[in-house]
């Protein structure tokens, strides 16, 4: 069997047909050659298509990418506002704490610590001075709510505190505290938090009520018609603990209110208005 493959070209002018003899190898290879190179162009054309759809998704990708980057740039910006904004919100709530402590202070109500040592300053936005605020502001908090403030019971001033003429005969007498005129059986309720001390009939006051508050004072509610506490119990500022009357030594219904603190009777006025 011959391993050669003979062509034949005719022309079409009349000229002679020329014969070329190849080997079947050489046309095997040159066949080989021609597929190596169609499967070589589809993979390349492939790729190319391939890599161009990788490049769409990467545009896609980086611009999602640019559009979060730039959220998170505003996002931060606002943070960075917000807490310019807070820094300037808690120097008002500084100062408002400081004009607090101020008064209180002024009035007897707050005792000014006794500080002292190195100067470290700390910014507004550590959380260490926000805490200091915080404890600063529940001090003030349980000061207030410890100290008489307010009327234990609605009506007219009829007596104040300090010499007076004596209602049942001749002479002068010192009062104690001030008289609340008000109807008979009113409720009387504590000016601030604290445990009764006393809860029933004490002398010319008639059915009492005292209490002691945790910044020291005291308070007493007399002449009353009827006790709503008992010794021992302890009691919320605003919480009712008897009844207007006119027991002991009194002329009419009223209440007789008193403040004391460390045994030195104190102008009620002084507490039940903010003067």
């Amino acid at each position: 069997m011959s391993n050669r493959i003979t062509l034949v070209v005719v022309f079409h002018e009349g000229r002679e047909p020329k014969r070329i003899s190849v080997k079947k190898s050489h046309i095997k290879i040159l066949l080989l050659a021609l597929a190596f190179l169609g499967t070589l162009s589809v993979a390349l054309y492939a790729y190319g298509i391939f890599k161009s759809v990788e490049n769409e998704l990467l545009k896609d990708k980086v611009t999602s990418l640019e559009r979060k980057l730039k959220q998170r740039e505003y996002e931060l910006s606002t943070l960075t506002q917000n807490k310019d904004q807070l820094i300037d919100k808690v120097r008002i709530l500084e100062s408002k704490i400081q004009n607090l402590e101020a008064y209180l202070q002024q009035r007897g109500i707050l005792k000014k610590p006794s500080v002292g040592g190195p100067s470290r300053p700390v910014s507004l936005s550590n959380l260490q001075a926000l805490d200091y605020l915080v404890e600063r502001a529940g001090l003030i908090e349980r000061h207030i709510k410890g100290t008489p403030l307010g009327y234990p019971t609605h009506g007219n001033i009829t007596s104040l505190m300090g010499v007076r003429r004596n209602p049942f005969g001749k002479g002068y007498e010192f009062h104690s505290g001030i008289d609340i005129e008000a109807p008979y059986g009113a409720p009387v309720v504590a000016t601030a938090e604290g445990i009764v001390r006393h809860a029933g009939w004490l002398g010319q006051y008639g059915k009492a009520v005292i209490i002691d508050h945790p910044t020291g004072y005291s308070t007493l509610y007399g002449h009353l018609s009827e006790v709503l506490v008992k010794v021992g119990q302890r009691v919320k500022g605003g919480e009712e603990i008897g009844r207007v009357g006119s027991t002991g030594r009194s002329t009419g219904p009223h209440l007789h209110y008193e403040v004391t603190r460390n045994g030195k009777y104190l102008d009620p006025l002084d507490f039940v208005s903010m003067r």
